[in-house]
Protein backbone atom coordinates (compact mmCIF):
# COMPACT_ATOMS: atom_id res chain seq x y z
CA UNK A 1 0.00 0.00 0.00
CA UNK A 2 3.00 2.31 0.47
CA UNK A 3 4.44 1.91 -3.02
CA UNK A 4 3.23 4.53 -5.49
CA UNK A 5 4.93 6.04 -8.58
CA UNK A 6 7.29 8.97 -8.10
CA UNK A 7 5.59 11.13 -10.77
CA UNK A 8 2.17 11.30 -12.37
CA UNK A 9 1.80 13.28 -15.61
CA UNK A 10 -1.43 15.27 -15.46
CA UNK A 11 -3.72 14.48 -18.37
CA UNK A 12 -6.44 17.16 -18.33
CA UNK A 13 -6.70 20.86 -17.60
CA UNK A 14 -9.30 19.96 -14.91
CA UNK A 15 -6.57 18.05 -13.06
CA UNK A 16 -4.23 21.04 -13.37
CA UNK A 17 -6.87 23.35 -11.93
CA UNK A 18 -7.37 20.95 -9.02
CA UNK A 19 -3.78 21.67 -7.97
CA UNK A 20 -4.54 25.40 -8.01
CA UNK A 21 -6.98 24.90 -5.12
CA UNK A 22 -5.05 25.22 -1.88
CA UNK A 23 -7.02 22.61 0.08
CA UNK A 24 -7.01 20.04 -2.73
CA UNK A 25 -3.27 20.51 -3.14
CA UNK A 26 -2.76 19.96 0.60
CA UNK A 27 -4.95 16.84 0.55
CA UNK A 28 -2.92 15.37 -2.31
CA UNK A 29 0.31 16.21 -0.54
CA UNK A 30 -0.87 14.47 2.64
CA UNK A 31 -1.98 11.36 0.77
CA UNK A 32 1.26 11.25 -1.21
CA UNK A 33 3.08 10.21 1.98
CA UNK A 34 0.70 7.58 3.36
CA UNK A 35 -2.80 6.19 3.00
CA UNK A 36 -5.39 7.78 5.29
CA UNK A 37 -9.12 8.02 5.85
CA UNK A 38 -10.98 11.25 5.24
CA UNK A 39 -11.18 11.85 8.99
CA UNK A 40 -7.44 11.35 9.41
CA UNK A 41 -6.74 13.84 6.60
CA UNK A 42 -9.19 16.33 8.09
CA UNK A 43 -7.58 16.03 11.54
CA UNK A 44 -4.11 16.41 10.06
CA UNK A 45 -5.00 19.52 8.05
CA UNK A 46 -7.30 20.87 10.78
CA UNK A 47 -10.20 21.18 8.33
CA UNK A 48 -13.88 20.11 8.66
CA UNK A 49 -14.41 16.43 7.72
CA UNK A 50 -17.38 17.21 5.48
CA UNK A 51 -15.37 19.71 3.48
CA UNK A 52 -12.45 17.31 3.08
CA UNK A 53 -14.82 14.48 2.12
CA UNK A 54 -16.23 16.54 -0.76
CA UNK A 55 -12.77 17.34 -2.14
CA UNK A 56 -11.58 13.75 -1.73
CA UNK A 57 -14.55 12.59 -3.83
CA UNK A 58 -13.73 15.15 -6.52
CA UNK A 59 -10.03 14.23 -6.57
CA UNK A 60 -10.96 10.55 -6.84
CA UNK A 61 -13.30 11.36 -9.74
CA UNK A 62 -10.47 13.20 -11.51
CA UNK A 63 -8.14 10.23 -11.08
CA UNK A 64 -5.70 12.03 -8.78
CA UNK A 65 -6.23 9.75 -5.79
CA UNK A 66 -7.53 6.23 -5.30
CA UNK A 67 -9.28 4.11 -2.72
CA UNK A 68 -6.56 1.61 -1.79
CA UNK A 69 -7.97 -0.27 1.19
CA UNK A 70 -11.07 -0.73 3.31
CA UNK A 71 -11.02 -1.87 6.95
CA UNK A 72 -13.82 -2.68 9.37
CA UNK A 73 -13.39 -0.93 12.71
CA UNK A 74 -16.08 -1.49 15.37
CA UNK A 75 -18.73 -2.08 12.73
CA UNK A 76 -17.67 0.96 10.67
CA UNK A 77 -16.09 0.51 7.23
CA UNK A 78 -13.04 2.75 7.02
CA UNK A 79 -11.86 3.79 3.56
CA UNK A 80 -8.19 4.57 3.00
CA UNK A 81 -7.14 6.80 0.12
CA UNK A 82 -3.76 7.43 -1.51
CA UNK A 83 -2.52 9.88 -4.12
CA UNK A 84 -1.70 8.30 -7.49
CA UNK A 85 1.92 9.50 -7.21
CA UNK A 86 4.32 11.32 -4.91
CA UNK A 87 4.52 14.32 -7.25
CA UNK A 88 2.28 15.76 -9.95
CA UNK A 89 3.85 17.04 -13.18
CA UNK A 90 2.22 19.31 -15.76
CA UNK A 91 3.37 18.34 -19.28
CA UNK A 92 4.01 21.31 -21.57
CA UNK A 93 1.63 19.82 -24.14
CA UNK A 94 -1.36 20.48 -21.86
CA UNK A 95 -0.91 24.25 -22.06
CA UNK A 96 0.18 24.09 -25.69
CA UNK A 97 -3.07 22.36 -26.62
CA UNK A 98 -5.21 25.18 -25.22
CA UNK A 99 -6.26 28.45 -26.91
CA UNK A 100 -4.02 31.32 -25.69
CA UNK A 101 -6.75 32.90 -23.55
CA UNK A 102 -7.61 29.64 -21.82
CA UNK A 103 -3.97 28.77 -21.19
CA UNK A 104 -3.33 32.20 -19.71
CA UNK A 105 -6.49 31.91 -17.59
CA UNK A 106 -5.37 28.56 -16.16
CA UNK A 107 -1.91 29.92 -15.35
CA UNK A 108 -3.40 33.08 -13.86
CA UNK A 109 -5.60 30.94 -11.59
CA UNK A 110 -2.53 29.16 -10.22
CA UNK A 111 -0.59 32.39 -9.65
CA UNK A 112 -3.57 34.06 -7.98
CA UNK A 113 -3.96 31.10 -5.63
CA UNK A 114 -0.35 31.53 -4.47
CA UNK A 115 -0.67 35.32 -4.26
CA UNK A 116 -3.94 35.17 -2.30
CA UNK A 117 -2.46 32.81 0.27
CA UNK A 118 0.61 35.00 0.66
CA UNK A 119 -1.49 38.16 1.12
CA UNK A 120 -3.68 36.47 3.74
CA UNK A 121 -0.56 35.53 5.71
CA UNK A 122 0.92 39.01 5.21
CA UNK A 123 -2.17 40.89 6.41
CA UNK A 124 -2.78 38.52 9.34
CA UNK A 125 0.24 40.02 11.13
CA UNK A 126 -0.40 43.38 12.80
CA UNK A 127 0.93 45.58 11.41
CA UNK A 128 1.33 43.74 8.06
CA UNK A 129 4.98 42.84 7.57
CA UNK A 130 7.38 40.31 6.15
CA UNK A 131 8.41 37.90 8.87
CA UNK A 132 8.62 34.18 9.62
CA UNK A 133 4.94 33.84 8.80
CA UNK A 134 5.46 35.05 5.25
CA UNK A 135 8.51 36.12 3.31
CA UNK A 136 9.61 36.52 -0.26
CA UNK A 137 12.75 36.81 -2.34
CA UNK A 138 13.17 37.91 -5.94
CA UNK A 139 16.33 38.49 -7.92
CA UNK A 140 17.27 39.13 -11.52
CA UNK A 141 19.83 36.57 -12.70
CA UNK A 142 21.78 36.12 -15.91
CA UNK A 143 21.70 32.40 -16.67
CA UNK A 144 22.17 30.02 -19.54
CA UNK A 145 19.46 27.38 -20.02
CA UNK A 146 21.77 24.78 -18.48
CA UNK A 147 22.49 26.98 -15.45
CA UNK A 148 18.78 27.65 -14.96
CA UNK A 149 17.96 23.94 -15.04
CA UNK A 150 20.76 23.18 -12.59
CA UNK A 151 19.49 25.77 -10.09
CA UNK A 152 15.94 24.40 -10.25
CA UNK A 153 17.23 20.86 -9.61
CA UNK A 154 19.30 22.12 -6.66
CA UNK A 155 16.27 23.85 -5.13
CA UNK A 156 14.19 20.67 -5.50
CA UNK A 157 16.94 18.64 -3.81
CA UNK A 158 17.22 21.11 -0.90
CA UNK A 159 13.50 21.10 -0.05
CA UNK A 160 12.84 17.40 -0.64
CA UNK A 161 13.73 16.29 2.95
CA UNK A 162 11.09 18.68 4.34
CA UNK A 163 8.14 17.62 2.15
CA UNK A 164 6.91 14.82 4.43
CA UNK A 165 4.32 15.38 7.16
CA UNK A 166 6.35 16.43 10.19
CA UNK A 167 3.84 17.90 12.66
CA UNK A 168 5.25 19.10 15.97
CA UNK A 169 4.79 22.15 18.23
CA UNK A 170 7.73 23.96 16.63
CA UNK A 171 6.79 23.18 13.00
CA UNK A 172 4.16 24.86 10.84
CA UNK A 173 2.79 23.98 7.44
CA UNK A 174 4.27 26.39 4.91
CA UNK A 175 3.84 26.95 1.19
CA UNK A 176 6.99 27.50 -0.85
CA UNK A 177 6.47 28.69 -4.43
CA UNK A 178 9.41 28.92 -6.82
CA UNK A 179 8.65 30.95 -9.94
CA UNK A 180 11.07 31.39 -12.80
CA UNK A 181 10.56 33.23 -16.09
CA UNK A 182 12.65 34.88 -18.77
CA UNK A 183 12.42 38.57 -17.95
CA UNK A 184 10.18 40.33 -20.52
CA UNK A 185 11.28 43.59 -22.07
CA UNK A 186 9.68 46.68 -20.58
CA UNK A 187 9.63 48.61 -23.86
CA UNK A 188 8.67 47.90 -27.44
CA UNK A 189 5.39 47.25 -29.20
CA UNK A 190 3.46 44.19 -28.05
CA UNK A 191 3.21 41.29 -30.47
CA UNK A 192 -0.09 40.28 -32.06
CA UNK A 193 -0.11 37.16 -29.87
CA UNK A 194 0.24 39.28 -26.71
CA UNK A 195 -2.65 41.47 -27.85
CA UNK A 196 -4.81 38.41 -28.32
CA UNK A 197 -4.09 37.09 -24.83
CA UNK A 198 -4.61 40.44 -23.11
CA UNK A 199 -7.92 41.10 -24.85
CA UNK A 200 -9.72 39.67 -21.80
CA UNK A 201 -8.80 40.69 -18.28
CA UNK A 202 -8.29 37.35 -16.47
CA UNK A 203 -8.47 37.56 -12.69
CA UNK A 204 -8.41 35.03 -9.87
CA UNK A 205 -8.65 34.78 -6.13
CA UNK A 206 -10.74 37.67 -4.78
CA UNK A 207 -11.69 40.73 -6.87
CA UNK A 208 -13.77 43.79 -5.96
CA UNK A 209 -15.20 46.51 -8.20
CA UNK A 210 -16.22 49.87 -6.74
CA UNK A 211 -18.24 52.58 -8.43
CA UNK A 212 -15.15 54.78 -8.64
CA UNK A 213 -13.12 52.06 -10.36
CA UNK A 214 -15.75 51.45 -13.05
CA UNK A 215 -16.19 55.20 -13.61
CA UNK A 216 -12.43 55.44 -14.07
CA UNK A 217 -12.58 52.73 -16.75
CA UNK A 218 -15.18 54.75 -18.69
CA UNK A 219 -13.20 57.98 -18.24
CA UNK A 220 -10.25 56.27 -19.94
CA UNK A 221 -12.46 55.31 -22.89
CA UNK A 222 -12.26 51.60 -22.08
CA UNK A 223 -14.65 48.70 -21.53
CA UNK A 224 -13.80 45.56 -19.56
CA UNK A 225 -13.79 42.00 -20.89
CA UNK A 226 -13.69 39.97 -17.66
CA UNK A 227 -12.86 36.33 -17.01
CA UNK A 228 -12.97 35.91 -13.21
CA UNK A 229 -12.03 32.74 -11.31
CA UNK A 230 -12.97 32.83 -7.62
CA UNK A 231 -14.74 35.45 -5.49
CA UNK A 232 -16.09 38.48 -7.39
CA UNK A 233 -17.93 41.37 -5.72
CA UNK A 234 -19.51 44.57 -7.02
CA UNK A 235 -20.14 47.32 -4.45
CA UNK A 236 -23.72 47.95 -3.36
CA UNK A 237 -23.70 51.49 -4.78
CA UNK A 238 -22.68 50.39 -8.29
CA UNK A 239 -25.63 51.21 -10.60
CA UNK A 240 -26.66 48.78 -13.31
CA UNK A 241 -26.28 51.53 -15.94
CA UNK A 242 -22.60 51.90 -15.07
CA UNK A 243 -21.98 48.16 -15.37
CA UNK A 244 -23.86 48.15 -18.68
CA UNK A 245 -21.47 50.79 -20.06
CA UNK A 246 -18.21 49.61 -18.46
CA UNK A 247 -18.35 45.83 -18.99
CA UNK A 248 -18.42 44.40 -22.49
CA UNK A 249 -18.35 40.70 -21.58
CA UNK A 250 -18.31 38.67 -18.39
CA UNK A 251 -17.35 35.09 -17.63
CA UNK A 252 -17.27 33.91 -14.02
CA UNK A 253 -16.45 30.70 -12.15
CA UNK A 254 -16.98 30.95 -8.38
CA UNK A 255 -18.91 33.19 -5.96
CA UNK A 256 -20.56 36.36 -7.28
CA UNK A 257 -21.81 39.09 -4.91
CA UNK A 258 -23.62 41.95 -6.63
CA UNK A 259 -26.90 43.95 -6.48
CA UNK A 260 -29.78 42.18 -8.32
CA UNK A 261 -29.85 44.69 -11.20
CA UNK A 262 -26.11 44.32 -11.70
CA UNK A 263 -26.47 40.54 -11.72
CA UNK A 264 -28.98 40.83 -14.55
CA UNK A 265 -26.61 42.95 -16.61
CA UNK A 266 -23.73 40.51 -16.02
CA UNK A 267 -25.93 37.57 -16.93
CA UNK A 268 -26.78 39.27 -20.20
CA UNK A 269 -23.12 39.94 -20.90
CA UNK A 270 -22.29 36.28 -20.28
CA UNK A 271 -25.01 35.08 -22.61
CA UNK A 272 -23.94 37.58 -25.27
CA UNK A 273 -20.32 36.42 -24.98
CA UNK A 274 -20.95 32.67 -25.13
CA UNK A 275 -23.60 33.04 -27.80
CA UNK A 276 -21.43 34.99 -30.22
Amino acid sequence: MDEIPEIYNLETIEQVRALHDSLRSRILDALAHRAMTVKQVADLLEEPSGKVHYHVRELERMGLLRLVETRENKGILEKYYRAVAKAMYVPARLYQSLPPNEAASAMNEMLQSVASGFLRAFTSSQPPQLNRRCNMFASNLWLSDEEHDRIMRQIAAIIEPYTGIRKSPDRHERTLAVISYQTPKATGAPTSEANEVSGMEMLGGSVYYSREELESVLAEGRRLDLDVWGYCEFAEDVPAELVDKAIASFRHHGVLVAPPQVREILKGREVAETGS
